[in-house]
């Protein structure tokens, strides 16, 4: 049988680079040249790279492409040509379903998504929630705990931080007055001064901006956890349906984990709760078996 030809065979692999080398100084689009490229790449045999076409049909596909749509191959767009990608679900029909009547159900309040890393929890549950808000209004509040680099409590404040400026934002004159009315009850006012320094925008409803140096810390009733809770509850009772998309929990550490299974388990809450974990990643008796 013949020998094969090496792909550094100067008869070969050095004329293709000669001329694929010479299609960037021609002034073609890069989509034409990558196309031509793909086809001199064709005579290379067993040694052509992976973009290059199989068979005709594959030529042909991109010779109707160029026809069809010759705009996005023609015009010359920088160094490479751009494309979209839709953000659609593909056949998550079902479960885009099933958490929507979940989310109307009264007996419902609160959501738990698991699944191996990469499968796509987060893109689906964003995108669900984003048609729900777009529908009804709501607020979506999100936490994405990181593995490493970011102190997990910092995600929790932030998570209220935003759902701070949001109402702030857009509740009526009446509602901030109440929220700030029934806060003062349940945190007196030190509490709520104390509870802004771990929610900034929080101070957006005192009404004084002056937090003062001398800022008494919340008594033990009214700690973090408790006054996270009841800051929750006073801003759900006054404003949109409010949803708190809690992601990547398995990184989170045990008081942040605390803070939320306390959350859940005040039945006062109006609140929607979306908790999503990766199972590969939680052990065999982690405290998740009980949620």
């Amino acid at each position: 049988t013949p020998k094969k030809k090496s792909p550094h065979d100067p008869s070969g692999y050095q004329y293709y680079s000669k001329i694929a080398a010479s299609l960037d100084d021609v002034g073609l689009p890069a989509s034409l040249s990558g196309m031509l490229r793909n086809l001199l790449d064709c005579s290379r045999s067993e040694f052509r790279g992976e973009e290059s076409y199989s068979s005709f049909a594959d030529v042909l596909t991109d010779l109707k492409l160029v026809r069809n749509n010759p705009c996005c191959y023609l015009d010359s767009l920088g160094n490479s040509p751009t494309f979209s990608i839709p953000n659609r679900l593909y056949n998550r029909l079902s479960v885009t379903n099933k958490i929507i009547d979940l989310y109307h159900s009264e007996a419902c309040k609160c959501l738990i998504v698991h699944g191996r890393a990469g499968v796509g929890k987060s893109s689906l549950l964003n995108q669900v929630l984003a048609a729900i808000s777009k529908q009804d209004g709501s607020f979506v509040a999100q936490a994405k705990f990181e593995q490493a680099g970011i102190n997990p409590l910092a995600i929790v404040a932030q998570m209220f931080n935003s759902l701070c400026e949001a109402f702030i934002r857009d509740a009526q004159p009446r509602a901030k007055a109440a929220v700030t009315r029934e806060l003062e009850l349940a945190l007196g006012v030190a509490g709520i001064k104390s509870l802004s320094l771990v929610v900034p925008s929080l101070s957006g409803l005192l009404a004084s901006s002056d937090t003062g140096s001398g800022v008494q810390y919340m008594n033990r009733a009214a700690s973090v956890s408790y006054a996270l809770g009841k800051l929750l509850e006073v801003i759900s009772a006054h404003f949109v349906p409010v949803t708190l998309l809690i992601d990547d929990l398995q990184f989170a550490d045990g008081i942040s984990r605390s803070i939320i299974s306390s959350m859940l388990e005040n039945a006062a809450q109006p609140t929607f709760f979306v908790c999503c974990y990766r199972d590969d990643d939680v052990k065999p008796g982690d405290d998740f078996s009980s949620w």
